[in-house]
């Protein structure tokens, strides 16, 4: 069960809550996907409105509960404009979740796994985030027969899937990773995936 790996696996650091430390993590997670897309973007360019960008609505917690075998106690928007939206489904414990952030550029996005390492690295702020995602990324596999380029890389303890189709739309889904468990969670991930690309 997801609940188990998470629990095993995520706990918050020095005079830090599990709960706190998940919260940060998923923000840094959240600024960097919005960066890498944006950064094939440009600011000129028009962007179509995204309406029908609701990550909750396109994976709902019923089908959620179906891939993770466990009810989702609770799920939320983290963020939601006119390019992006992200959701959070959480199960019984605070640092037990799975979280979809879906995107829609104004520019065509998805070149290879590299050029993912490349721009991360690129737009690091001093603080080494860049730098971490970008190794991270590019010591990842690819996954073949998602979308036009997929792929999965682990960070911190999680196990991570990004996908990208028509050009111009990327999801990305991510949770706490059990490496005995690794594959088990990855087709969890590409099914929530395959799910999100289905529906856009």
């Amino acid at each position: 069960m997801i609940n188990n790996m998470t629990q095993q696996l995520f706990s918050g650091g020095p005079g830090r809550s599990s709960a706190t430390f998940v919260a940060c993590h998923r923000g840094l997670l959240t600024m960097f996907a919005t960066l890498l897309v944006a950064c094939g973007s440009d600011s000129n360019d028009a962007v179509k409105p995204a309406s029908n960008l609701h990550a909750c609505e396109l994976l709902p917690a019923t089908e959620v509960s179906r891939l993770a075998g466990e009810t989702v106690a609770e799920s939320r928007v983290d963020v939601e404009t006119t390019t992006m939206s992200q959701c959070t489904h959480s199960f019984e414990s605070a640092v037990n979740s799975l979280t979809v952030h879906v995107r829609r550029s104004a520019t065509p996005i998805g070149q290879s796994r590299q050029a993912d390492a490349d721009k991360a690295r690129a737009e690091d702020d001093g603080t080494g985030y860049g730098k971490q995602f970008g190794d991270a990324i590019e010591s990842g596999e690819d996954i073949q027969g998602l979308g036009t380029l997929a792929y999965s890389y682990e960070i911190g303890g999680s196990l991570h899937l990004v996908a990208y189709w028509d050009k111009q739309y990327s999801v990305w889904v991510w949770t706490k990773s059990d490496p005995d468990d690794k594959e088990r969670v990855l087709q969890i991930e590409k099914a929530a995936a395959q799910l999100v690309i289905d529906k856009l």
